[in-house]
């Protein structure tokens, strides 16, 4: 990798980070909200962050020990079974 390439990304997380923080609390309300858990689709519906964000997310908290998986149940989208996750 380049030092161009590896500016341009330094640059983008450090400007994602703010947002990232956001996110990720607005993740961990959802899911306190929903002591069933919820699946990152359904924090995607209750936050209204995209999908990708909020599953970025979950996995950041689960490596902090904020959230776990207890469980897995059909996509609402694809019927295909995924994590359920709910606040640690």
């Amino acid at each position: 990798m380049n030092q161009t390439t590896r500016e341009t990304r330094e640059a983008g997380y450090q400007f994602s980070l703010p947002m990232a923080e956001t996110i990720r609390l607005a993740v961990l309300a959802a899911l306190r909200a929903h002591p069933e858990g919820l699946t990152a689709e359904e924090v995607q519906a209750a936050t209204g962050y995209s999908l990708n964000s909020c599953r970025s997310r979950l996995t950041e908290a689960k490596s902090c020990g904020l959230v776990e998986v207890i469980g897995k149940r059909p996509s609402l989208r694809t019927g295909i079974a995924v994590a359920v996750w709910r606040a640690a």
